[in-house]
């Protein structure tokens, strides 16, 4: 597999690259040599712990790691503060590290699909938020930070977790406040 991504790394200029589907389970640190990346696509993969070469990238904006095993993101993912689209759904994530809020150019955070019980607190510095999908985890609270925010979540996804049902009300009262 070595040999495979060395060519990767040769192309200097490289913007997009899309893994999608590869059985992939490892990468090369050489992958840190392309300095332009802007989109990589490596959903639907076998990785269970999250390529640290990968909070090496830091011109990264789109990254998919959704349909793979991942257990946990490591705190270092809080270097990667270009980007605007993360996918990491229908993993086996149990918590998101507090390091996770440095990431705030983030305009779509995609966890549908985990095993999420709780979120961090910094993810109220994420506010240039647009789309938030937390479908089909397990929890049970959300907080209290997504409120001071939550005018600009245009799409906030909860159906399938095991939020109250009366914090989703009181989450739609602020919205609607919000906006009158």
């Amino acid at each position: 597999m070595s040999n495979y991504f060395l060519y990767f790394s040769r192309l200097s200029r490289l913007r997009s690259i899309d893994l999608r589907g590869n059985n992939l389970i490892s990468l090369p640190q050489s992958l840190e040599q392309l300095k332009q990346l802007e989109r990589l696509d490596l959903g639907d993969n076998e990785f269970t712990t999250m390529p640290i070469v990968l909070t090496q990238l830091l011109t990264l904006h789109e990254l998919w790691l959704d349909g793979n095993e991942l257990h946990d993101i490591p705190k270092e993912f809080g270097a990667l503060t270009q980007l605007t689209y993360l996918d990491v759904a229908s993993n086996s994530l149990q918590s998101l590290d507090t390091s996770f809020g440095a990431c705030r150019g983030l305009l779509q955070l995609l966890i549908s699909a985990n095993s999420l019980n709780i979120l961090p607190e910094s993810i109220g510095n994420l506010c240039k938020l647009v789309n938030l999908r937390l479908d089909c985890n397990q929890l049970t609270a959300l907080p209290e930070a997504i409120g001071e925010y939550v005018s600009i979540f245009i799409f906030l996804t909860l159906q399938f977790s095991f939020l109250d049902f009366y914090l989703f009300w009181y989450l739609l009262v602020v919205l609607g406040s919000n906006y009158s």
